[in-house]
């Protein structure tokens, strides 16, 4: 009990708690934010989830089939009765899609529930329905009736904006992967703190057992973890009623199903469930962490080796997919989705055992230590590199200041490379790249297999059309035969009858002739890809631009930018005039200027219906070359990986001398001053992240190469040009109602890389700068994180608000090296070397504000000051006063 008391206590004065309080609040308040702006596309939602315009299309196509057979009389007695119910369904359905699209939220569920009643007679007459078939029917089925019991009115739950809706999406943010993160982060990594800080071997010399040290470690985690789950409650319960007042309804339906069976529950039911199993998978996680720390001397070590377990232990779940297996718990918010089932207590047993288990492993294991001969031999050669065998130099006793920075520097390079963590932190590096390339070529192979037998299905396809227009032209012939025979010449409309048979067969025939030629471009396309020849693959996709551009030819496009389609058009002259290997997917080129609007026709084939992140999503390019996986580590910002590490590995400054170690009053007995060792560290942290963002990058490239290939320089990447630049005398890119030109693949990456170079080395100085001030090294890294989210966030939401002289606005690099941040503001001056000079600037002005602040603390005597002024008021009040 003494022991669980001193963990308590330790839980209470590191004030940890207050931070991910702040977090939480913080986190729930922008994620609210962003739901309630986008309120305003609520009526597009509301469509798409009651799936309102397939069943339109659907209900068009059944009737328009029906009308066909009637005016030829071909109806059948049941047909005739399928007629008169699809009507009916037609009418209930154009009330349901009005009163959706003018958001008349309270009349959806009623007028659904007629529809299904229309929908449900039209079937039993012997009608189809694909768009609401089998389980998918019955779900809407069930959920109506559901909703019409407990007197709810439709919600959108892609955007949840009600109390109850944002606490189960929060919930599955937070009380997710998330939140074990965070957890981990803030209470998972004390017993690795202790013995980084020396602490640990001053509680072994009490009279405590190892496994009482880590039980009442862990019931510390675990009230952490229930203060966390009440925290992520409250805020979500918190926030909407601030935004929007009381809306909570815990019996909403939540759907769990699986490929044949579905179960509705209530909003509360989801949430204990969601309680439940985070709380199991959380123990299991921080008995996995704990039981890694026994191998990790260090926290950033902590991090890396258990990330590297953890993520080992994730995909091995694919082969055992049970609780029996400890890292099954991972896949918990996919566990939360399934049906509720009668073996659902092997959760927290499965749970309870393993963490045991752990705990116990963990308090008999001896203490380890990571050794890695290779990276052993590099630490050895760089310390006899920087290692100066005379005390001074040429044996001089006086301490040349004019080499004192250097020396501090030196110095600090030492300490770096002594602290074995750097070792650590590229083998990190290296599984993640390594990793993350086998998983891009897996997707790449998908994207590739994926759009070829597209093309395949194309020309079956084509074929089958062919057929049908020669049938329908047939039928049509007949028709226009028989009245010829049969009808009588002076009946009113005849002769109109006959021409607009006649007209439908020219049209028949022009669609057959389209089709025709179609295929006299995709045959060799798909000949032509299989020998190695890129040009018939490239003249295909471009018929199919032109094509779009010149006859709007396969489907509507006016919700595609004219932009869209003349960019992609001229990239695919550009990729025929350098012979660049095609990269997969689609026709087209996603940009900014694509239609907001949540539902578009793409251009692929046929005229199908997608919404606007679909078509993005297949014409979203992507490769596993080593020029291609590095332009994804920017414009997925995955550059955002190391540049974590580098600022808890590197950025803390001088608060990693005055954290509990204390290095820095020793450090300050030597003949430097407290400024130069400022300095020192800034110098060193800058060398070393420009030094590890250079491996990362040509690790990046090195590993695209080896695996797969180089890559393509010249690839044509879309950069936006403003409209100021459109409009000036030297302008010498494209004007499609807005400017661009292409840049190539080699130049994006180059200029990506000195702007990711630039961002790093900002970050690094403002974390100096607030170390100044702080002196624990975990609130600096917190304190610099929350900020740069909380700026970056403010940038993205106002997008129009940015100024091409704040910092602010270089964050984004994939954005400001493809030009896209300079066009939406209108301002050619917002472009990346712009943006390095503002962040070197901007860091420059860190240095000479942390320089200044310890310079006055140093030899200023403020405190002095501030005596005299408070003796001065007391005598002038004293003198007022008599």
């Amino acid at each position: 009990m003494g022991l669980l008391k001193f963990e308590f206590k330790k839980f209470v004065k590191g004030k940890r708690y207050l931070w991910i309080i702040f977090v939480i609040f913080l986190i729930t308040t922008g994620i609210y934010s962003v739901y309630n702006y986008q309120t305003r596309f609520i009526r597009y939602r509301g469509l798409e989830e009651l799936k309102l315009l397939e069943i339109r299309d659907e209900w068009e196509y059944r009737q328009s089939e029906l009308v066909k057979l009637r005016d030829g009389n071909l109806l059948s007695e049941a047909q005739e009765k399928q007629l008169y119910y699809i009507r009916d369904v037609g009418r209930v359905l154009y009330l349901l899609l009005g009163h959706t699209q003018y958001g008349d939220w309270d009349k959806i569920i009623g007028y659904q529930k007629v529809f299904l009643d229309n929908l449900q007679l039209y079937l039993e007459c012997g009608g189809e329905f694909d768009a609401l078939d089998g389980i998918e029917r019955e779900i809407y089925i069930a959920k109506n009736q559901w909703m019409l019991d407990n007197n709810l009115n439709f919600e959108s739950e892609k955007l949840p904006i009600s109390q109850h809706l944002f606490l189960k999406d929060l919930g599955s943010f937070l009380l997710g992967k998330v939140g074990i993160i965070l957890l981990l982060i803030f209470f998972g990594i004390s017993y690795t703190e202790e013995k980084e800080n020396n602490t640990l071997n001053t509680i072994k010399t009490q009279p405590v057992s190892n496994l009482k040290l880590m039980v009442g470690k862990y019931l510390i985690f675990l009230l952490a973890t229930v203060i966390f789950i009440l925290v992520v409650f409250a805020a979500g319960l918190l926030i909407p009623y601030l935004y929007n007042g009381k809306t909570l309804n815990l019996v909403y339906p939540q759907i769990l199903k699986t490929e044949s069976a579905f179960i509705i529950i209530p909003t509360s039911q989801y949430l204990i469930r969601n309680i439940i199993l985070f709380i199991c998978s959380a123990s299991v996680v921080y008995g996995i962490t704990i039981l890694t720390s026994k191998w990790a001397q260090k926290t950033l070590s902590l991090y890396i080796l258990g990330g590297i377990v953890l993520t080992i232990g994730y995909n091995g779940t694919f082969f055992i997919n049970h609780p029996i297996n400890p890292f099954y718990f991972l896949r918990f918010t996919q566990i939360l989705e399934k049906i509720p089932q009668n073996t659902d207590y092997l959760y927290p047993l499965f749970s309870l055992i393993w963490t045991t288990l752990f705990l116990t492993l963990a308090s008999y294991l001896p203490e380890q230590q990571i050794d890695i001969p290779l990276f052993n031999k590099i630490a050895k050669i760089i310390q006899e590199k920087l290692y100066t065998k005379k005390t001074f130099a040429k044996g001089n006793t006086r301490v040349d200041r004019s080499k004192r920075i250097f020396n501090l520097c030196i110095f600090e390079l030492r300490k770096t490379i002594r602290e074995g963590q750097w070792k650590v932190l590229l083998i990190a590096l290296l599984i993640i790249v390594v990793s993350g390339h086998y998983f891009l070529s897996y997707l790449t192979y998908q994207r590739e297999q994926g759009y070829l037998n597209e093309l395949n299905w194309r020309v079956d396809a084509s074929s089958e059309k062919q057929r049908e227009y020669g049938s329908e032209i047939a039928r049509l012939q007949k028709e226009i035969d028989d009245l010829i025979e049969n009808g009588d010449p002076e009946a009113p409309f005849y002769y109109n009858k006959i021409r607009s048979l006649e007209a439908l067969i020219s049209q028949n025939q022009m669609l057959i002739e389209k089709e025709k030629e179609m295929l006299l471009y995709l045959i060799p396309a798909l000949e032509g890809y299989k020998k190695g020849e890129w040009e018939p693959f490239y003249q295909y996709q471009l018929y199919l631009n032109e094509k779009t551009y010149e006859y709007n030819y396969f489907g509507n496009i006016n919700t595609l930018s004219r932009f869209t389609v003349l960019a992609s058009i001229y990239e695919k002259y550009w990729l025929m005039e350098r012979n660049i290997k095609p990269v997969f997917s689609g026709e087209f080129i996603p940009n900014r200027y694509i239609s907001k609007n949540p539902r578009l026709t793409t251009l692929g084939w046929g005229g199908q219906q997608v919404t606007t992140e679909q078509f993005i999503f297949e014409n979203t390019k992507m490769d596993n070359s080593g020029l291609f996986y590095l332009k994804i580590f920017y414009t997925n910002y995955l550059y955002l990986i190391p540049l974590i590490f580098f600022l808890f590995f590197i950025g803390t400054g001088l608060a990693k001398e005055k954290d509990k170690k204390n290095t820095f009053n020793f450090l300050m007995t030597q003949p430097i001053r407290e400024e130069q060792f400022f300095i020192s560290k800034f110098i060193n942290g800058a060398l070393t992240v420009l030094g590890t963002t250079f491996i990362v990058v040509s690790l990046i490239v090195v590993t695209g190469t080896i695996l797969e290939r180089f890559g393509d320089w010249q690839y044509p990447i879309v950069h936006y040009n403003p409209f100021r630049a459109v409009l000036s005398p030297n302008y010498q890119g494209f004007n499609f109602g807005h400017g661009m030109h292409f840049m190539t693949l080699g130049q994006y990456i180059i200029n990506g890389t000195l702007l990711l170079g630039a961002v790093t080395i900002f970050f690094i100085g403002f974390a100096n700068l607030i170390s100044v001030f702080v002196k624990k090294t975990l609130t600096v890294f917190s304190i610099t994180t929350i900020l740069a989210v909380v700026a970056f966030w403010q940038a993205e939401q106002k997008p129009l608000d940015r100024k091409f002289y704040s910092p602010t606005t270089y964050f984004n690099i994939p954005k400001i090296v493809n030009g896209e941040i300079g066009a939406v503001l209108n301002n050619p001056k917002i472009n990346f070397v712009t943006g390095i000079m503002v962040l070197l600037l901007f860091t420059m002005f860190f240095l000479l504000v942390g320089y200044g602040c310890i310079y006055i603390k140093n030899n200023c005597n403020v405190k002095g000051w501030l005596r005299l002024l408070g003796r001065r008021e007391k005598n002038d009040s004293f003198s007022k006063g008599c």
